[in-house]
């Protein structure tokens, strides 16, 4: 009788890495993007116009490191 054992890696081979390796980046980089954008925008806000929003200078890499991140 012949037995036949076929063994995988899991998809844990060089290539799969890279591709979540990429993937990664990619989304880690597409997030600073948006921290930046919302902290420029937020930025050019005056200070009676954060006074409206309830906001302080000092609130705005909290609120943009939010909007990016969560």
């Amino acid at each position: 009788m012949t037995h036949v054992n076929q063994a995988t890696t899991g998809g844990f081979g060089f290539v799969t890495k890279f591709v979540a390796l990429r993937e990664t980046l990619s989304r880690r980089a597409a997030q600073y993007a948006a921290y930046r954008t919302t902290l420029v925008e937020l930025g050019k806000l005056s200070t009676r116009e954060l006074d409206d929003l309830g906001l302080s200078a000092s609130d705005l890499h909290k609120i943009a490191h939010e909007a990016a991140y969560k």
